[in-house]
């Protein structure tokens, strides 16, 4: 009984103080400061602890301070919290420089604290303030910074996607940016100093002429923002540039290229940019015919997953290399499990070539009308207007990926006797090439990759001249040093040998003096 009674108190009591460490409170204050040109007045916070309240309500409404930041002070329950700002709704939620969602912000409470945060811009109006902003700058540099972001956002973000403005603006950028003094003395170029947009930008026209089809010029602008990252020893810069060549060249079909660059990326960039170069990697040496180094970097980015759409490129990818091995059954695995992922994520490239890999597993097994099912599904998903808009703004070019499944809608129509269609989609294919891999751009590109070649094989000539100067530099240095002793020491013993005989010579003197003294005074005597 003593047992029990003791018992049942000490329970009760650690039930009381869990209960009262839920209900404790802790202070929390949330500071904001706009980096957007255009300031508000009304900035409300919403989250876990309102029920994602996005409403005009007072209770969470940010009080100015000086000199110019907002703040909230909450009393909130210790424990995770997420949360986003607004200026009363969702519709005008904060997004971040170039108009793109910002995840949930979260934090783990603990004890009263203090939260900074800087708001980019918001929605609706996130290309309105980049033009405001714009009017404002006073400096090249400015100026280029907000030419840059506006050319970003029209050609990166869906909501505001303009192809002719993002080339507008792209190449308004590039051209402030080579009057510049600092693309000028590119040895001076610090992409850390105001430049790191502009080289986006570079990547930008980049991304747009491959989405264009028109792969040369990619490269070309590509190469010269490339060099500029040399310049500037900027890893970042150097792996995303190298992992977007790679893309140029595998898009060309010039794989051992592509493969180079690839592994540059892969080696300099930033998490994004490495994984994007091992996905490379993986697909040049699939296209070699080297299955085994294709498959092994290609799992060795599963480590590197980031979004939802990164699954469904591995697996896509996956699913490629194991219908190349003529594991058909594991292949049609892997193709299954794209298409939910790419459709939830809009990737419809990735969405068709599934549906395409699929169709030739049903070609491989003789069911030809499931395999020309998929086919035509493949296609349609292509030549869908919307589609195409996703495609262009993620830089890939919808008629490229229309050319290389259309001579299997091809081939299938063919086994099937119906050659009128058949012809049909190979005459598409065929213009779709020509449009795309033209005598004159096969030509422009293969100049670019010479002359690149010729700008390395120069510079790493330059780099061994200056290494022989150098040590050509040492060895005349060391020299002279030796000499220049040499010449010290002989002075030394010149100078003590003559201070010796002069020493002698002064001895003998003195005593030569010293007895004819000696003998007059004894003569006086």
């Amino acid at each position: 009984m003593k047992f029990h009674t003791l018992f049942f108190p000490m329970h009760l009591l650690g039930f009381l103080v869990f209960g009262a460490s839920l209900d404790a409170q802790v202070r929390v204050t949330f500071v904001v400061h706009e980096l957007s040109a255009q300031k508000h007045d009304s900035i409300y916070i919403s989250g876990s602890f309102n029920q994602w309240d996005s409403l005009e309500n007072k209770a969470y409404l940010l009080k100015p301070t000086a000199p110019g930041p907002k703040k909230i002070t909450l009393n909130l329950p210790p424990g995770p919290i997420q949360y986003k700002f607004t200026r009363g709704s969702w519709l005008t939620v904060e997004k971040d420089d170039l108009g793109d969602e910002i995840p949930n912000r979260s934090f783990i409470i603990r004890a009263d604290t203090t939260i900074v945060h800087t708001i980019a811009s918001w929605r609706g109006e996130s290309l309105q303030d980049k033009f405001h902003a714009l009017y404002q700058q006073q400096s090249d540099t400015g100026r280029i910074r907000y030419y840059a972001l506006i050319a970003l956002q029209y050609g990166r973000n869906p909501a505001y996607f303009n192809l002719d403005s993002a080339l507008y603006y792209a190449q308004f950028t590039l051209r402030l940016l080579q009057s510049s003094t600092a693309w000028k003395e590119k040895s001076t170029f610090d992409v850390k100093q105001g430049f790191r947009y502009p080289l986006r930008t570079m990547n930008l026209i980049g991304d747009l002429m491959h989405s264009l089809g028109n792969y040369p010029k990619a490269l070309e602008i590509r190469l010269s923002g490339l060099e500029i990252a040399e310049n500037a020893q900027d890893s970042m810069a150097l792996g995303n540039f190298n992992e977007r060549i790679a893309a140029d060249y595998l898009a060309m079909k010039d794989f051992s290229n592509a493969l180079t660059h690839a592994k540059f990326g892969d080696l300099y960039g930033l998490q994004r940019a490495k994984s994007l170069s091992k996905y490379h990697i993986a697909y040049a040496f699939y296209h070699l015919n080297q299955l085994d180094s294709a498959l092994y970097y290609a799992r060795l980015r599963e480590t590197n997953y980031l979004t939802q759409a990164d699954i469904a490129d591995q697996n896509l990818l996956l699913a490629d290399i194991f219908e190349k091995k003529r594991d058909n059954k594991l292949a049609l695995t892997f193709y299954r499990t794209v298409i939910p992922d790419a459709r939830i994520t809009y990737r419809p490239v990735l969405e068709a070539r599934a549906l395409a890999g699929i169709a030739r597993y049903f070609q491989r097994a003789g069911q030809i009308d499931s395999a020309l099912l998929y086919a035509r599904h493949a296609i349609a998903t292509l030549q869908r207007k919307d589609n195409q808009r996703e495609i262009l703004v993620r830089g890939e070019n919808p008629d490229y990926h229309l050319s290389e499944i259309s001579p299997l809608v091809a081939d299938l129509y063919k086994s099937k006797g119906q050659l009128d269609s058949a012809y049909f989609f190979l005459q598409y294919a065929t213009s779709l090439k020509d449009s795309l891999f033209n005598t004159d751009k096969i030509r422009q590109f293969q100049t670019l990759t010479f002359n690149e070649t010729a700008r390395k094989e120069e510079l790493e000539q330059e780099k061994q001249a200056a290494q022989q100067r150098y040590q050509t530099r040492l060895t005349m240095n060391a020299l002279g040093f030796i000499i220049i002793t040499f010449f010290i020491i002989a002075f030394i013993l010149y100078r003590n040998n003559r201070q010796k005989q002069t020493a002698i010579l002064h001895s003998a003197t003195r005593g030569e003096k010293s007895s004819g003294g000696q003998f007059l005074k004894i003569e006086g005597h």
